[in-house]
């Protein structure tokens, strides 16, 4: 602790000392400049060396002109005189503001005395959304205005003038006023900006200065679909990134780039949230509060990350005020969850059917005997007295009752079916969900201050009983310019998560008797329905008091510096805290609290990890065409949980406050863990980039990790890349279709550290035993073996780019080819029993990935009225295990001898050398024996109805000499395309087609019925003797191996529909922009699947979402 502290005062210390030097210097107001090139570059570097703010009012300013200055601690008016000399400007500075305009707008010409006319309106997107910052400029006065918050600007020009607009990202466009004092006006978005700023790990680029694969998503274009979490708005828009649809009604699921590398360690990738590493969970940060969204898929970009980024890296950047006036923004949804794809359960008629024909498939009577199982009011071919006599029933007898005990119905059963009282336990588990969901935020941009703030409220009521989760999360952004020099700020994000009670089993609701007791004589749920002890009730676990509550605290301070000379520090310090409790009292009326007479458990988790980031940047630009970005980071990092558990059980006393009062029990029992690892880091990046066509990157960063072995808990891991813009090449200028073209490569190492903190250590645990004098004695056993060498697991990784714009960029396309190699995978290695341990961790293996990955975006159409774009992503990936542990196995000839040997493969966890990780090897299943084949099928055991598994030709049983190779369990192919439509710039209509090919899954599930004679189940078309088929097996077929089946989609990710309210309409009642809007998300999938959702084998819904959303 006394380093740590030592480390944050020495950071601290450096930043105050940086500080006063500043302040002694820039508050002088002379400067020193000595330089050649460009007016322009002259300018940037007065922008950005000394924090100058120059605006230019005049069209004459040549700024490719060369100047010469030459000036030791000169006044800035002498320095700007001197970059203007020569041209037909006046200069004035005002503090930090630098006005140039021409000589002759100072003088009474003819700008004054044409008529002017005060100009007002508002400047838009095409979906009626203000466009702050957009300048409005009239050339025939040389005067501007920039809009505010609101998209408004007031000017002064001839009545019968030209006003030009512009704003970065958009098409500039030229209106005449025409006499007018209202000019609204409406700017169209550029298919597309190689200008773009990306952000990157640690800074921003330009997009045309990238060299690695990186994509940037904009939150604002996905405001009108609704999500639970970031990765409903993410799946499907950058490829490579594959994100799994949730059936979670808190919208957890996994992440993955650029498929799974590595077979012992998790492979999710990195977050980070406005640069600093972060820890917590995804759903701690509001969709709403995050302006863009950047996916760094290759070494070069994501190596500043270093250990964490094997796995690639995911940046959040949350928003900002802008704008000089304070901003409200307001929306609404509300959603309605509906399951249109649910398998079906069996009515009264349909499970007394199904116990039937169980029955009548095992054989259980004489076929002699026609109608034995038959509704004896539905006979055929046989008449009553003769179907009584089957069981020598009396002449008095109930034929109802005869018939019911044939199909062994429980007591219970056979009352309900008299009393005509059944239940629809499918229907009865499910219901229409509804989501609410509410966020307001206000921000602004003062001259020193800018904010923002926010607050949301999630309710989602899921399609299942009792499946309930809220979220209230609020976030603050505060910046504030001191000086000239010095910037601080603090970001700070509060998530309050509520996951209460326990939902309905809906897995067990199939197994129910339609004929079973829902309730108990009390109120109470049963707890067997069917009489038996066959099938659960699934409303029975919803007894039980469930209280899960997490809270997540996010805190970050910083502090920027601007020094001379291109330099720039920057120190912040990143705090998060997480407080969870998981607690539950299961009463001793229920099923599970019966055996301990009421049990009840609290187990409280806190979090808090600490990271301090220290960076210092050079940024400079020589001779017009050198230009240097070095990036140098010196950060340390500390994370720790304490969690308590304590259990309770034999509630004797009294039960009613369960786990609020675990003294009331008579047993009880508490454990507790602690664990802590720390961090470090050095990393140093420089960008170089010449005459705007030539980048070159390096970086180098070494992490130091406190969960490895003593003998190798640092590494290194550097990276290059390098792009090259074709089009800016003097022999691509008369190819005037190309808009852009630039090629990519990077190189480098990846690390991943995502083991158990203490994996390296000796693992011990105590136990005690007693004495013969009834004395407890405690013990130390040892339960894990140590590895002093274990090291970071790595993956060196090679990408090519292509960035290829078409048209003026109407057509745009980026290609992605890359290949990855992972070695000294965190693995467990096996060990003979004679050590005393079974396992140990270690490096070993190798994994190799390869893949494509194609992104295209187009403006189909963009016209006064309409606007139609495209976005198209595609991605397959390729994985094969190289080695694995090293062991050799002997291969021999048919006559047994040994030719060759090689590396043994790990069946157990279905590894394979040479093959993918995901390769299904075993036993194949080829369809259903029929009643043709019941001589074959006996032989091998089977009977008709079974299912049928490939034989080797040759081979009289099955051995694992029959095992093939029949596929995949992980999509091969990864398509999604968007297209958007714009009418009359008021009304937008989007879809999402997303689709994954050529894999399959696991389907046992549906394909059950052995104990049909008993329990209820999902109803589907099973094999009889006379509906015969070769997909469906028999109720209860027996089967030799794993029953796979195609899980290949196309889906209809979401359909979204958002009209902007007329200007005309929302202005009168002080409104900036409002906009109503209607969204339909998972709203088909084709497929074959023949069971639930065919990514999430679970109940996932079809959501209905209203919308509103209002600026004030």
């Amino acid at each position: 602790m006394k380093r740590v502290f030592i480390a944050k005062l020495r950071s601290w210390l450096l930043l105050a000392a940086c500080s006063l030097l500043l302040s002694t210097q820039l508050h002088a107001q002379n400067i020193t400049m000595n330089f050649k090139g460009t007016v322009q570059q002259a300018i940037e570097l007065l922008q950005k060396n000394y924090n100058y703010s120059v605006v230019i009012k005049t069209n004459g300013v040549d700024l490719k002109k060369q100047v010469e200055i030459k000036a030791s601690n000169k006044s800035v008016s002498e320095v700007v005189n001197q970059i203007f000399a020569s041209q037909d400007v006046s200069c004035s500075v005002d503090g930090r503001n630098i006005l140039v305009k021409s000589k002759e707008a100072e003088k009474d010409g003819d700008a004054q005395k044409v008529r002017l006319i005060t100009v007002r309106g508002t400047v838009t997107d095409a979906s009626g959304m203000p466009i702050p910052g957009a300048t409005v400029y009239n050339r025939q006065t040389q005067r501007g205005a920039v809009c505010d918050a609101r998209g408004q600007y007031t000017l002064q020009v001839p009545a019968n003038s030209q006003l030009t607009v512009s704003f970065l990202g958009y098409d500039d466009l030229s209106v005449a006023v025409n006499n007018k004092t209202l000019v609204n006006v409406s700017l169209t978005e550029k298919a597309s900006d190689i200008d773009e700023i990306v952000v990157i790990g640690y800074g921003t680029q330009k997009k045309s200065d990238v060299t690695g694969a990186v994509a940037q998503i904009n939150m604002e274009k996905m405001a009108d679909k609704q999500s639970i979490s970031l990765a409903d708005y993410l799946r499907g828009s950058v490829a490579g990134l594959n994100i799994q649809r949730s059936a979670s009604t808190s919208g957890q699921t996994s992440f993955e780039i650029r498929g799974q590398t590595s077979l012992g360690t998790t492979t999710s990738p990195l977050l980070v949230v406005d640069g600093m590493i972060f820890n917590g969970e995804l759903n701690d940060i509001n969709p709403n509060d995050i302006a863009s969204v950047s996916v760094m898929k290759d070494a070069s970009s994501a190596a500043v990350y270093g250990a964490n980024a094997a796995n690639g890296v995911i940046i959040i950047t949350t928003k900002e005020g802008t704008g000089d006036k304070p901003t409200i923004r307001f929306d609404a949804k509300t959603s309605l969850s509906i399951l249109t794809r649910k398998p079906a359960s069996y009515d009264v008629d349909g499970y007394l059917q199904v116990r039937a024909d169980k029955l009548i498939g095992e054989g259980a009577i004489n076929q002699t005997k026609p109608g034995y199982y038959t509704n004896p009011y539905k006979l055929q071919g046989v008449d009553l007295a003769t179907w009584m006599g089957y069981s020598n029933a009396g002449t008095y007898a109930d034929p109802t009752e005869v018939w019911l005990d044939r199909l062994a119905l429980r007591p219970n059963e056979k009352a309900n079916y008299y009393n005509y009282q059944s239940t629809d336990w499918v229907d009865d588990v499910f219901r229409t969900g509804v989501i609410q969901d509410y966020n307001v935020s206000v921000s602004g941009k003062s001259k020193s201050l800018t904010y923002y703030w926010s607050a949301g409220f999630l309710d989602n009521k899921g399609v299942v009983r009792n499946d309930d989760y809220q979220n209230v999360r609020t976030r603050v952004n505060l910046s504030n310019k001191i000086t000239d020099f010095l910037e601080v700020g603090i970001r700070a994000n509060l998530s309050s998560a509520k996951n209460d009670g326990q939902p309905a089993d809906w897995a067990v609701a199939y197994n129910n008797s339609p004929l079973g007791d829902k309730y108990n004589e009390d109120g109470t749920y049963t707890w067997y329905p069917n009489g038996d002890n066959m099938a659960k009730n699934p409303f029975e676990k919803t007894q039980w008091d469930v209280y899960k509550r997490t809270t997540s605290v996010l805190g970050t301070v910083y502090a920027k510096i601007s020094l001379p000379w291109g330099f720039a520090f920057e120190s912040s310090f990143n705090n998060r805290w997480k407080f969870q409790d998981d607690n539950s009292y299961k009463p001793s009326w229920t099923l599970d609290g019966s055996a301990g007479e009421g049990i009840a458990s609290r187990r409280n988790t806190r979090q808090y990890d600490w990271s301090i980031e220290n960076i210092l940047r050079w940024n400079m630009t020589f001779n017009d065409i050198h230009r240097f970005d070095v990036t140098l980071l010196q950060s340390a990092a500390k994370w720790k949980q304490h969690q308590t558990t304590a259990g309770a059980s034999k509630f004797t006393t009294s039960e009613l406050l369960g786990w609020h009062a675990l003294d009331m029990a008579e047993i009880q029992t508490s454990a507790s863990e602690d664990q802590v690892d720390t961090k470090a880091s050095y990393m140093a990046r420089l960008n170089y980039t010449l005459m705007d066509r030539y980048m070159l990157s390096f970086t180098i960063r070494r992490d130091g990790y406190s969960a490895f072995g003593q003998q190798n808990p640092w590494a290194d891991f550097p990276a290059v890349a390098a792009a090259w813009r074709i089009s800016e090449e003097d022999f691509m200028k008369s190819v005037n279709w190309i808009s852009n073209l630039k090629l990519r490569f990077s190189y480098g190492k990846n690390g991943n550290s995502n083991i158990g903190r203490y994996t390296a250590l000796a693992g011990l645990a105590n136990d005690f035993y007693l004495t013969e004098d009834k004395q407890n004695v405690v013990t130390l056993y040892p339960t894990s073996m140590g590895n002093r060498q274990l090291m970071w697991e790595e993956t060196l990784a090679m990408n090519f780019g292509l960035d290829w714009g078409l048209f003026k960029n109407r057509l745009n396309v980026t290609a992605e080819v890359y290949k990855m190699k992972t070695t000294n995978m965190l693995m467990d290695r096996g060990l003979p029993t004679l050590t005393g341990y079974s396992k140990v961790k270690a490096n070993l293996g190798q994994v190799n990935n390869k893949g494509l990955e194609i992104t295209i975006n187009s403006v189909n159409l963009n016209t006064k009225n309409l606007r139609w774009t495209s976005d198209l992503t595609f991605s397959l990936n390729r994985n094969e295990i190289k080695h694995l542990y090293g062991d050799l196995v002997p291969v021999t000839d048919n006559d047994g001898n040994i030719v060759n040997w090689k590396e043994s493969d790990d069946p157990t966890n279905g590894w394979y050398i040479g093959h993918a990780i995901d390769e299904i090897y075993g036993y194949k299943i080829t369809g259903v024996w029929q009643n043709d084949e019941a001589a074959e099928a006996m032989a091998l055991g089977f009977s008709p109805g079974d299912y049928k598994t490939y034989l080797k030709e040759g081979n009289t049983s099955y051995s694992t000499d029959d095992y093939l190779w029949q596929g995949y369990t992980k999509p091969r192919y990864r398509i999604a395309l968007n297209n958007s439509f714009t009418l009359f710039d008021n009304l937008t209509v989007s879809f999402m087609l997303r689709s994954e090919l050529g894999h399959k899954k696991a389907n046992n599930e549906i394909c059950v019925g052995g104990y049909a004679d008993r329990v209820s189940q999902m109803k589907y078309p099973y094999w009889t003797p006379e509906n015969q088929s070769n997909y469906w097996g028999k109720l209860g077929a027996k089967r030799t191996g794993t029953l796979y089946r195609n899980a290949s989609f196309l889906r209809i990710e979401n359909v979204s529909i958002a009209y902007s309210l007329p200007k005309r309409w929302i202005n009168k009642i002080a409104l900036q922009n409002a906009k109503v809007f209607f969204n339909l998300d998972n709203a088909y999938s084709f497929d074959d699947w023949l069971y639930w959702d065919v990514e999430t084998k679970a109940p996932t819904p079809m959501t209905f979402t209203f919308g509103i959303n209002f600026t004030l």
